[in-house]
């Protein structure tokens, strides 16, 4: 599941309306397009990727690929599965993407999958990661679990 704020991702197909309410023409980013795409994997995964048109970029796109990487001791697996991701992110018409999700990064070698280090020489952790390419962080909201409009 990819969720898409409504403050910042727009329609073609409403244009006219947002028009209206922005104040703007185009002013706000949308989907272009979402599919799954297949990857090499024991485990029957894919990533869900969502392609982000600008009217800024006529005929670019961002892509945003959630991934569930394969588990265990399939390293050679989720080598590959980056591999197609990031070819993916390279594409003509492609101008960078993100990548986020479980990566399955238990085994010390897995952080070879993406280069990071972090202050002092450290090495991320975490099982869940985020790789950007061809694109700048402004800022980053880390959510806390929980019920969505509730307290």
């Amino acid at each position: 599941m990819t969720l898409l704020s409504s403050k910042r991702f727009g329609s073609p197909l409403l244009a006219k309306e947002e028009e209206k309410g922005e104040g703007e023409k185009g002013s706000k980013i949308f989907l272009d397009s979402a599919f799954r795409m297949e990857l090499p994997s024991k485990c029957k995964r894919d990533a869900l990727c969502v392609n982000i048109a600008s009217p800024a970029a006529p005929g670019q796109v961002l892509r945003l690929f959630n991934v569930h990487l394969d588990s265990l001791d399939a390293l050679f697996r989720r080598m590959l599965q980056m591999s197609m991701l990031a070819g993916a992110l390279r594409e003509a018409g492609c101008g960078g993407g993100i990548i986020a999700g479980d990566f399955n990064a238990i085994y010390p070698k897995d952080h070879d999958l993406i280069d990071v280090d972090l202050e002092n020489g450290r090495k991320p952790e975490r099982l869940d990661k985020v790789v950007m390419l061809c694109l700048q962080l402004n800022e980053i909201e880390v959510l806390q679990r929980g019920r969505i409009g509730l307290e």
